[in-house]
């Protein structure tokens, strides 16, 4: 039996890269400085708890396996987790010390679909910019009504990562996946692996 450990995560400001400045402007123009700050310290609070509940679980460090929303399958994974783990991102920073304990980083996602998805959103942002459009921090953006074709892109993400897992997680290994709340990659997997939830969905 295959197990995976599905952590729905929110991704940090320093997950966003390049846009972070952007999405912070945009957010803060809509909700106002305080809503941004109480939104940060919750997201580092769920860090925290996310942390906490891994280290208490009884893994097998030689037979973990880390998938991770954003990572490309690309032959370079513990180089991207490092770079970005030492921009402050928290759930970066998790997995290399995960990986440090014997867990094993599986590049994740379609590297074209990824590349895809940053510059759908950075037109969306460059088309917000000066005014009042509404942001929805989970890695998407909706702008006049374009919310269902994002739905659909998340769907063929979605469908990859399934996949990956699929292919790349064998009998007495346990995954975990750590996905934004808007996927549902862990409907698409299939019956032999096991599923349970490290957070409420």
């Amino acid at each position: 039996m295959r197990t995976l450990i599905y952590i729905p995560i929110v991704h940090t400001d320093a997950d966003m890269g390049a846009m972070s400045e952007s999405l912070q402007q945009i957010y803060m123009k809509e909700y106002g400085r305080r809503k941004w700050t109480r939104r940060t310290a919750t997201v580092e609070k769920m860090w925290k708890e996310i942390e906490r509940r891994i280290a208490a679980l009884p893994l097998d460090y030689t037979k973990l396996k880390l998938y991770q929303d954003g990572l490309p399958k690309c032959g370079q994974e513990l180089e991207i987790a490092k770079s970005v783990a030492a921009g402050g991102s928290k759930n970066f920073q998790l997995l290399v010390r995960l990986v440090e304990k014997g867990a094993r980083l599986i590049g994740t996602e379609d590297p074209d679909l990824l590349i895809q998805e940053y510059n759908r959103l950075r037109n969306a942002l460059d088309n917000l910019k000066g005014s009042r459009g509404r942001v929805l921090l989970k890695k998407s953006v909706t702008v006049g009504g374009t919310s269902a074709s994002v739905e659909g892109f998340v769907s063929q993400r979605d469908k990859y990562i399934a996949a990956r897992i699929h292919e790349t997680l064998r009998d007495d290994e346990t995954g975990l996946l750590f996905l934004g709340v808007v996927h549902r990659a862990n409907e698409m997997l299939p019956s032999d692996i096991r599923i349970s939830y490290l957070l409420p969905i």
